[in-house]
């Protein structure tokens, strides 16, 4: 049996430092978070028919995907929650999906949300 490991909620929704390593600035961050806004919920929609249908490959393709964008961001809750769905496609098994995926919502929605508001201005 495939347990849930609770997400550390002082991780933060984004981080912005590893977010700017990974893409370089500023340019490519705005371009990657707009195609994050726009293809989450896709992906969103590709998770809830591979639960729905019980398809192992759609479900394990999807989370993976996610779990890649999220990672750009640095948005270590979401890469987990979707790491979670990704592990138990792996093994071949739907259970405990519906609390999975209701995570990963959550967690999307904390990220599109944060993309929103943009990076911290800092402070003088």
């Amino acid at each position: 049996e495939i347990t849930s490991t609770a997400v550390n909620p002082s991780t933060p929704i984004i981080d912005w430092n590893v977010a700017k390593v990974r893409l370089g600035g500023t340019d490519l961050l705005q371009e990657f978070a707009d195609l994050f806004k726009s293809q989450s919920p896709a992906l969103l929609v590709d998770i809830h028919r591979a639960i729905d249908n019980r398809d192992i490959d759609l479900l394990r393709r999807s989370s993976h995907t996610l779990k890649g964008s999220a990672s750009y961001f640095g948005a270590e809750r979401l890469v987990q929650s979707a790491l979670q769905l990704e592990n138990l496609a792996r093994a071949g098994s739907f259970t405990g999906t519906d609390q999975m995926l209701v995570n990963v919502e959550l967690e999307v929605e904390r990220v599109l949300a944060a993309l929103e508001a943009g990076p911290p201005k800092p402070t003088s």
